[in-house]
């Protein structure tokens, strides 16, 4: 997708792609910090922290996968979907 907006010179969906790409990235390694807390949890509380971590991070990646197919177009949902299958 954002290939695609690079060869079409769209800034405004670079910008948008970009922004969820970074977002990603952080929760990324939030993810890895929550799994390593989950190993090494020395507590319950710990492990529950942890591992709610990972559900946020989880959801709030599957809500950027959507607002970014949103950011490139009705074009690249229909292409997305297809490499998918």
């Amino acid at each position: 997708m954002m290939r695609a907006a690079r060869v079409d010179r769209d800034v405004i969906k670079l910008s948008c792609l970009n922004e969820k790409t970074i977002e990603v990235l952080v929760l990324e390694r939030r993810a890895r910090e929550a799994r390593d807390a989950l190993r090494s949890g020395r507590d319950d509380l710990a492990r529950e922290i942890a591992r709610l971590r990972l559900l946020e991070s989880d959801e709030r990646v599957r809500q950027l996968d959507r607002e970014a197919l949103a950011c490139a177009g009705d074009d690249a949902k229909t292409n997305f979907h297809a490499t998918r299958r």
